[in-house]
C-alpha cells in the first residue's frame, strides 16, 4: 500500500479489508482477533477509534470499519515495513505466523 497523508499529520495508510481480510463461517468479525507478534520496525498500528496510541490487537471488525491505520515514525524515511501477527478466535483455533 501506498503511503499518505492521514488525520493527525501522521504519514501512514489505513489497514482496510482489502488489505488484510481473515473469514470464519463460525466466527463474527468482531470475534476474530489479530495479535502483533512482531511489531513493524519503523512504524506503529494504531486504532483510530481509541486515539494515536500504538496497539498490538484489533479484529476483522476494526478493520472492517476502516479503523486501523499503520503509522510512519516521524523523521524516518523507509520504503519497507512488515510485521507479523497471529488471528485467533473465541473457540480457541489460532493462524500464528502470519
Amino acid at each position: 500500500s501506498y503511503l499518505a497523508e492521514l488525520a493527525g499529520n501522521h504519514i501512514g495508510f489505513r489497514i482496510t479489508n482489502r488489505i488484510l481480510s481473515t473469514e470464519d463461517r463460525d466466527s463474527p468479525d468482531d470475534n476474530l482477533l489479530y495479535s502483533l507478534t512482531s511489531p513493524p520496525k519503523w512504524g506503529y498500528v494504531i486504532n483510530r477509534a481509541i486515539g494515536n496510541r500504538s496497539i498490538t490487537n484489533w479484529t476483522q471488525g476494526d478493520i472492517n470499519r476502516q479503523q486501523i491505520e499503520y503509522i510512519l515514525r516521524p523523521g524516518v524515511n523507509a520504503t519497507m515495513d512488515s510485521f507479523f501477527f497471529t488471528i485467533s478466535d473465541k473457540g480457541g483455533n489460532v493462524l500464528a505466523n502470519q
